[in-house]
């Protein structure tokens, strides 16, 4: 019983790992097509 209650631990430290890992990520894609836009001066649709 106890294998099973610390698997399941692990398993959902895991999930949240990833889905904080994945809110990074997505914010610095954010930044980084941002950016890109005003380097090359385009807009939101990424027509000059």
């Amino acid at each position: 019983m106890i294998c099973y209650i610390v698997l399941w631990v692990m398993i959902g430290g895991y999930i949240f790992f990833v889905m904080r890992r994945q809110k990074a990520l997505e914010k610095d894609l954010g930044r980084l097509e941002g950016r890109l836009d005003e380097v090359l001066g385009t807009g939101a649709e990424g027509e000059p």
